[in-house]
């Protein structure tokens, strides 16, 4: 009896270590994790969805990781596929933008505005933004948030034909239209390398900020990298039809006529404007603002 019940132990002792032997597990290879699969075999080359989250593994069995995939997915540093908000989302400032106001076309930035630019060569000497399209959503990269700065200043119409010095730049007060609360001014000392243009300083509570020129000195930079769009990311281009007004384009339909130069949009060619968020931190909406 003593043996019976010896063998059978020994016969549950072994199908529990087989049991155990070939349940999916991690292991560590050289500073690389990999997974082996309830067959004993090495997952390699695919997708796997494990304990509720979806991991990458390359020929070699090795976990992808902080990094993007080869079919265009982002992975964190555990190698959990992920939506890469976090990088922008984390500011403060930013965290409230999808409540900002939708702009259907606006000559005057506002105090309060977060916009989202392009990095074009020509502004900042940074390399321009390219469309990456990375699966369920889309990548622009070199992209920055910016918010105006804000000038406290103390001007009445008095102080038409005067000087006011800005970032370094010397600008002469030229008008001053009360129904819009703003003062026209033109750069006569120019230190930036732009030459002289033409802004409206723009007058919202006792806080002024320059308006009327896609200058980024005049703006305060929240984040620099990339961001991600919805693939229904709407952005509202301004056109000319006689008259100014808006039109809805698609993000595709806004960089092939970008493409094609083709004069469609007044917005052709830039991304800058106020814009809208998901719960998931990816844009939603782009409501382009009118700068020369």
């Amino acid at each position: 009896m003593k043996k019976i019940m010896i063998c059978a132990i020994s016969v549950i002792s072994v199908f529990c270590i087989n049991i155990q032997s070939y349940a999916g597990q991690w292991k560590l290879n050289n500073a690389n994790w990999q997974y082996t699969d309830e067959d004993g075999s090495i997952t390699k080359n695919q997708w796997k969805q494990i304990s509720g989250q979806w991991y990458c593994f390359d020929n070699n069995g090795n976990m992808y990781a902080d990094t993007f995939t080869p079919d265009g997915y982002l992975v964190s540093a555990s190698g959990e596929w992920c939506i890469p908000v976090s990088t922008y989302m984390n500011v403060d400032a930013i965290n409230d933008v999808a409540k900002n106001t939708a702009i259907p076309f606006a000559e005057n930035i506002k105090h309060g505005d977060i916009i989202l630019a392009d990095s074009s060569e020509d502004i900042t000497g940074n390399a321009k933004s390219e469309l990456i399209d990375r699966g369920q959503y889309y990548e622009l990269s070199n992209m920055q948030i910016l918010k105006p700065k804000e000038y406290y200043l103390t001007l009445s119409p008095q102080n038409i034909g005067s000087t006011v010095n800005l970032n370094g730049d010397e600008y002469l007060i030229t008008d001053y239209f009360p129904e819009k609360t703003f003062y026209t001014l033109k750069c006569i000392k120019d230190n930036t390398g732009k030459g002289h243009r033409w802004y409206a300083l723009v007058n919202q509570g006792n806080v002024y900020v320059l308006s009327g020129d896609a200058d980024l000195i005049n703006m305060e930079t929240l984040f620099a990298g990339s961001v991600y769009l919805r693939k229904d990311c709407a952005i509202n281009e301004i056109t000319w039809n006689g008259d100014w007004s808006t039109e809805n384009a698609t993000v595709l339909q806004h960089f092939e006529a970008s493409n094609a130069c083709n004069n469609k949009y007044a917005t052709e060619g830039q991304i800058f404007g106020t814009f809208k968020l998901d719960s998931n931190g990816l844009v939603t909406e782009i409501n382009q603002i009118f700068c020369s």
